[in-house]
């Protein structure tokens, strides 16, 4: 109240102010009067009443102005307040929070010294454990420096005897192949010739099968005429015995050569069947392969026989797979026995073998890529043992159909 007090003063003194200042304009007015004629005077006076009015007319609006300019400073003194208590309040409330702040700050520098200074210490830990480690990376540097020194001496040295071993390994290799082929061209002439005298006993034996059987007819014919004359006189009895003892001394000597045409057929059997066998007996130059780890992968036959039978072995090494494409376009492969020992049949390894009709696959075999087989349709048995891989594969690669038992 005392603001508004104060603030309405001033208004009302400068409302006596115009009042007197109207009250001197009157007072000049009237001692104009005192000069000038009654007519002008009267001009004048109607001039200045009409200016009074018109004044008196602006001093109510400035005063209903003045009334309402108060009632505004009312309302605006009033909420000024309300806004200085809440001012009051907030700073307040921001001092207290500042002052929490200001405390938090403090606390958190003094943890963050403690921190800084931690890492400090660690990073002067660190740098020594740093130089320490820098130290011993030259040394072992140096050690790796002359390993590796010794090392690339060793490498030289080794490279230098595997080449020799190489080259001797590869004359060795074809000179033996050579020598392959030699024996091979023998045994094939030893199997022809065994052949044709297998083809001679053979003929010898049907001949004596021939004798044979004509000796066992007139057997028959003496032994029934005997039956039939047993009846007959005792000379006629003791002709027939003596004949019966001549047809049994006969039979022995056809026995006997019996006897001794089988022996020779067997012993000429026996020496057929070693041949055979030493000949079938794999020869290098129709295999192509790679050793690895001391085993042998198959890496192309390069032979022409429709029926093949893998080697389990070859140069006294083991066949542990074959490689991709190993028969790849072999059209006139019908039959291929894959022998016990193999675990793996590369990409493409039968791939577009059109006459393929068979194939046997071990339990060994633990890897078949999925294309192994591709283009050759005219497969119609794929023979393994139940439960194996191969079934498993032959099932997933639609190739059920074509299974057999071996």
């Amino acid at each position: 109240m005392t603001e508004n007090k104060s603030a309405s003063t001033p208004r009302k003194d400068r409302t006596l102010v115009l009042v007197l200042c109207i009250v001197l304009v009157a007072a000049l007015v009237v001692a104009v009067f005192g000069y000038m004629g009654k007519d002008q005077a009267t001009r004048l006076h109607q001039e200045q009443a009409s200016a009074i009015a018109q004044l008196e007319s602006r001093i109510a609006d400035a005063s209903e102005q003045l009334t309402a300019s108060e009632k505004e400073l009312t309302a605006a003194q009033a909420t000024l307040a309300d806004l200085q208590k809440k001012y009051e309040a907030d700073m307040a409330a921001s001092n207290t929070a500042l002052a929490a702040a200001q405390e938090d700050a403090q606390k958190i520098q003094a943890e963050q010294s403690s921190q800084i200074s931690e890492l400090q210490k660690q990073l002067s830990q660190t740098a020594e454990q740093l130089t320490r480690s820098q130290t011993e990376l030259a040394a072992l540097q140096t050690q790796l420096d002359k390993a590796g020194s010794q090392a690339n001496s060793a490498l030289a040295d080794l490279q230098t005897k595997y080449d020799a071993d190489t080259a001797a390994a590869a004359a060795a290799l074809a000179a033996a192949k050579e020598e392959a082929g030699k024996v091979q061209a023998e045994q094939s002439e030893q199997i022809k010739q065994l052949q044709a005298d297998l083809g001679k006993m053979t003929e010898q034996l049907s001949v004596s099968q021939d004798k044979l059987a004509a000796l066992q007819t007139a057997h028959d014919a003496l032994q029934a005429e005997l039956d039939q004359e047993k009846a007959a006189s005792a000379e006629a009895l003791q002709e027939k015995a003596a004949s019966a003892e001549a047809l049994q001394a006969l039979q022995a000597e056809y026995d006997a050569y019996k006897s001794t045409a089988q022996e020779q057929l067997a012993d000429l059997q026996a020496r057929y069947d070693a041949d055979l066998a030493a000949a079938s007996t794999p020869v290098a130059s129709e295999w192509d392969y790679q050793i690895l780890s001391q085993k042998l992968i198959i890496a192309k036959y390069k032979g022409s026989s429709a029926e093949v039978t893998i080697p389990a072995t070859l140069e006294g090494l083991p066949i542990s797979g074959i490689g991709a494409q190993a028969f790849q376009g072999n059209a006139a492969l019908t039959r291929v026995v894959v022998p016990e020992g193999i675990t793996s049949i590369g990409g493409k390894a039968f791939a577009g073998c059109t006459a393929l009709t068979e194939l046997e696959i071990p339990a060994s075999v633990i890897y078949i890529a999925p294309d192994a087989l591709a283009g050759s349709d005219a497969l119609q048995a794929i023979r393994v043992p139940t439960g194996s891989y191969a079934t498993v594969w032959a099932q997933t690669n639609g190739l059920e159909s074509k299974l057999a038992a071996q």
